[in-house]
């Protein structure tokens, strides 16, 4: 796959964006719920509002004509998705709280 497309009308988070990004697959994304969270506009891929289809088929066709910038914004959304949504992180993350929640006598 070379591009994933994810045109959600409505998306509290986008787990599918990461997994794509895991792959280094450039994503476009409806700007939605917490998708701008997770795709970086410009970076790890773009963006364009709900039931734009003009702005849609623009970004397909941008992305289409120019693969070395869609190879750099898969590789940026790898970096992304290792950086902010590996299990290791979730682990750190999970650890810092109850190391926090312990040195303030609340565990």
């Amino acid at each position: 796959m070379n591009l994933f497309v994810l045109p959600s009308m409505n998306e509290s988070f986008g787990l599918v964006l990461i997994e794509a990004m895991f792959v280094k697959v450039p994503v476009i994304a409806s700007r939605v719920g917490g998708i701008p969270y997770i795709v970086k506009e410009k970076i790890t891929g773009l963006l364009f509002e709900p039931k734009d289809t003009e702005e849609l088929s623009s970004h397909i066709q941008y992305m289409i004509e120019n693969p070395a910038t869609a190879v750099d914004m898969g590789q940026q959304g790898y970096d992304v998705a290792v950086k902010d949504f590996s299990a290791e992180r979730y682990v750190q993350d999970i650890n810092n709280l109850y190391q926090e929640l312990i040195s303030e006598n609340i565990l």
